[in-house]
C-alpha cells in the first residue's frame, strides 16, 4: 500500500505548467509508475483538498478508479469525539456534549480536538483545576468563522 497526501502539490494539471518540462516529466513519470503499481497489486491511496487542480490524466479510470469524498462530521460523530476527549480530564459539572456538538456543527474533527485542548490551556491560564464551559466557548470562538466545504480525499 502507498499513501500519497497533498497530491495536488506535485501532480497538478499540466496544462498550467507552461514551459516547465520538469513538471510535464514529473506527471508523466507518475502515470507510468501508477500503472506499474496496479500491475503489481499495490494499493495506492491519494488525498487532496483540491481535486480540481489534479491533472485529468491521473483521474482517469485505471489509475484512480474510485473517488471518495470525505465530508464534515455529523453532530453525533462530534459528540462521540467530545466524550472521548473529555473522559480522562477534569471538566466542570453540567457540561453537555450534545449541546457542544451543535455549536461545533460544520467544523472538522481536528477543530473539535483543538477546542478541547485550547479550552484546557485557557482554563489552566485562568488558574482553574477543571475545564470550564466558558473556556470551551472561548476556544470555539477562536476558530475561524467560515469553513469552506471541501473535498478531502479520493483513493484507488
Amino acid at each position: 500500500m502507498v499513501v500519497i497526501d497533498e497530491m495536488e502539490s506535485y501532480l497538478s494539471d499540466r496544462s498550467g505548467a507552461g514551459d516547465s518540462t520538469h513538471k510535464l516529466e514529473e506527471v508523466a513519470e507518475f502515470l507510468r509508475q501508477i500503472q506499474e503499481a496496479n500491475e503489481n497489486r499495490v494499493l495506492v491511496i491519494a488525498m487532496t483538498n483540491m481535486l480540481e487542480k489534479i491533472d485529468p490524466a491521473i483521474l482517469r479510470k485505471g489509475r484512480f478508479d474510485h473517488h471518495i469524498e470525505v465530508g464534515l462530521p455529523s453532530t453525533e460523530e462530534i459528540e462521540n469525539l467530545l466524550n472521548f476527549l473529555i473522559k480522562d480530564i477534569s471538566v466542570e459539572k453540567g457540561i453537555n456534549t450534545s449541546e457542544l456538538s451543535k455549536k461545533l456543527e460544520g467544523k472538522t474533527l481536528a477543530d473539535v480536538n483543538f477546542v478541547i485542548k485550547e479550552a484546557a490551556l485557557i482554563s489552566g491560564k485562568n488558574g482553574l483545576d477543571e475545564v470550564s464551559l466558558q473556556s470551551i466557548d472561548d476556544a470555539i470562538n477562536s476558530l475561524p468563522k467560515k469553513q469552506e466545504r471541501r473535498r478531502i480525499g479520493f483513493g484507488d
